[in-house]
């Protein structure tokens, strides 16, 4: 057994090591590497991560030995100390065997990926290591000669850190010798500006900074080609085990699966169009929540993107946003303007067009004119224009339902209809069959359920599917509706108090006022991770199995807000109940649980779950400057005009 350090413990540790330290978590099937799935199982992602814990704990190990190189070294001669920082509490068996038993451990702690690195560096140093690098685990080819490197940076007398930047934009090793929490602060993670941020708070703080070769993070299907192409293809010598263990599985199944040819890859896409010639992209709405995710995907995958958004202010009240993409054309433009929307599609191969007015704002007209009008002229000028659009994918919603699926008892799957407001008056919120009217259980909702769209939101929503769907099948182009379920993540606008549940409860909380719940709180939402929903755009865009369907993307599972409103206050450490106030919308569901079959089946897989969505997400809104709560005023605005109602008056 390896030994776990304890903070409560204090100084464990002899004096002047370093700690290269491996941020990792139990390398259970289904539970890491889960961007590799497909085209890895979930055992053999697993064994997979564990041949690349081995691989980074074997160079640091030769990085230890201040005077000798792939040899255990005497005491003395020790300069860095080798520790795995894990999680789950509890999992401190499972790395018999994977890390060196000279290998400390010591426990993650916190919710987000920031906080987890800050209380990681934190703790390193209260047990006594005089310096620290964390290392991530998706990094087998990072070299003992790097860490060796870093270690003897953070030997001087002088304050400094060292980053080892990665090809995505992020960073593979952070090393420092006093915790500086700026560091971890305003930091877009896992996106591509992460090194560039990090560099911006060292030089805020007027810190040092030493950079190291850079690597690269394997932790998506193009990255395991390189892997391959560099382990297999060019006798690199570096990451032994990873290397046997993708040789082996190529000598027992073949090359296809793991390691295909560039024609076998294009193939197995299928797509109707090279994906070679689908390499222009529009994004409108790029500047939002999924449009920015979509872009950050796009040119990640090496499309050209141009977003087009026209800013709006409730959601972007401090102007054009920093997280837009630098290497994305950037047009700022409304989609309802014509001319706009022509010079925008100028180019362009495929159109994700994210660009929606939302929520429960009280704005009729403008509802309309955006998404229903705005969609239909961008339709009729790629018509009218001739312009050579290849495929078109719009983003839908999960409000085009009146109410979720629901089973009865007696009839099976059923299809409730939307709830009289006069049995909302009642404080009844319960769903019935349509049938026999007995109360039904919620569960998933597949696609060819009835729409309706109960609010002015969702019948728009019906409408840019319906339009985009129609004139795909009119002019030959391929099209896709994805209805997402309720996205959140980092940049979910903080200054719109009309949609959002979660960014909503948190800048509550943040402002000492309480979540408030409409109906009991006992209504059920299916969450996805905005970077979960990102990748099913890229996945319409890139098969044609998809082509012509309305398509659900969810993670399946149901959620009470009330449960929500708990985890976001648990998470924050800010304990306020949550308001009731006997208060509810008409025409919104009660329960939607997305049934995710028919993208599934095209091989889509959420990879992010709700408790660590929700922990990045916090890390970001805690890095946010003057967070304010907007809700109060806004609540007021939708009684007044009639949108929500109270009850027992009618």
């Amino acid at each position: 057994m390896h030994r776990v350090l304890d903070r409560q413990q204090g100084n464990q540790i002899s004096a002047g090591l370093c700690a290269l330290a491996i941020m990792t978590k139990a390398p259970r099937a289904g539970a890491v590497k889960t961007r590799l799935q497909p085209p890895l199982t979930p055992e053999e992602a697993a064994d997979l991560n564990i041949c690349f814990l081995r691989d980074i704990a074997d160079a640091i190990s030769r990085a230890t030995c201040s005077v000798c190189e792939g040899l255990r070294p005497p005491e003395q001669d020790t300069i860095a100390r080798g520790v795995g920082v894990f999680t789950p509490a509890g999992s401190e068996r499972e790395y018999a065997g994977i890390l060196p038993p000279d290998f400390d451990l010591i426990l993650q702690r916190g919710d987000g990926f920031g906080e987890r690195l800050i209380n990681a560096a934190d703790d390193l140093l209260h047990v006594g290591f005089k310096s620290c690098c964390l290392i991530n685990s998706d990094s087998p080819t990072a070299t003992a000669d790097a860490f060796r490197e870093a270690t003897a940076q953070l030997q001087g007398a002088d304050d400094r850190i060292v980053l080892g930047p990665s090809d995505d934009g992020g960073y593979y090793l952070i090393g420092m010798k006093k915790l500086y929490r700026r560091l971890f602060q305003e930091i877009d993670w896992s996106t591509e500006r992460v090194f560039t941020q990090t560099l911006e708070r060292a030089r805020e703080i007027g810190l040092k900074v030493h950079i190291l070769p850079s690597c690269f993070d394997v932790d998506d299907r193009a990255a395991l080609q390189r892997l391959c192409d560099e382990l297999l293809g060019e006798s690199l010598t570096a990451a032994p085990a990873t290397k046997k263990l993708l040789a082996d599985t190529i000598a027992r199944e073949g090359r296809e699966r793991i390691w295909p040819t560039a024609e076998s890859t294009e193939k197995a896409l299928g797509t109707s169009a090279s994906i070679k010639e689908m390499k222009r992209a529009l994004v409108t709405g790029g500047a939002g929540l999924i449009g920015s995710h979509v872009a950050d995907l796009l040119v990640r995958e090496g499309w050209r993107v141009r977003i087009l958004d026209n800013l709006e202010p409730n959601t972007h009240k401090r102007g054009r946003p920093a997280w837009i993409n630098r290497d994305a054309e950037f047009v700022q433009g409304d989609v309802r303007d014509r001319a706009t929307i022509e010079n925008a599609l100028s180019g362009t191969d495929i159109v994700f067009h994210q660009a929606a007015y939302g929520g429960y704002m009280p704005e009729m007209a403008k509802y309309v004119e955006v998404n229903s009008l705005g969609t239909a002229q961008m339709l009729e000028v790629i018509r009218e224009k001739n312009f050579p659009i290849k495929k078109v994918i719009v983003a839908s919603s999960q409000a085009v339902y009146s109410e979720g699926a629901g089973e009865c008892p007696k009839h099976g799957l059923v299809f409730p209809r939307v709830r009289p407001v006069e049995q909302l008056q009642r404080g009844d919120w319960s769903v019935r069959c349509p049938i026999c009217n007995e109360p039904t259980r919620s569960v998933p909702t597949p696609e060819h359920a009835p729409v309706g769209g109960e609010t002015v939101y969702g019948l728009t929503k019906v409408d840019q599917e319906k339009l985009v769907l129609l004139w795909g099948k009119q002019v030959g182009i391929p099209t896709v509706a994805l209805r997402y379920s309720c996205t959140y993540g980092p940049r979910q606008s903080i200054f719109n108090p009309y949609t959002g549940v979660i960014a909503i409860f948190c800048t509550r909380l943040l402002n000492s006022l309480p979540p408030v719940l409409y109906e009991d709180g006992e209504q059920t939402r299916d969450f996805s991770f905005v970077e979960d929903v990102a990748r099913a755009n890229l996945l319409a865009a890139t098969t044609d199995v998809l082509d012509g369907l309305p398509v659900n993307v969810g993670s399946e599972k149901g959620v009470t807000v009330r449960e929500i409103a708990q985890r976001v206050s648990e998470a924050l450490g800010i304990r306020i109940a949550p308001e009731i106030n006997g208060e509810f919308r008409p025409g919104e569901m009660r329960h939607l649980i997305s049934g995710t079959d028919t993208i599934r089946a095209a091989g889509y897989v959420p990879q992010v779950d709700l408790p660590e969505g929700l922990g990045r997400y916090l890390d970001w809104i805690r890095s946010q400057s003057d967070v304010r709560d907007y809700f109060g005023e806004a609540a007021e605005n939708l009684r007044n005009k009639g949108i929500v109602h109270r009850v027992g008056i009618s």
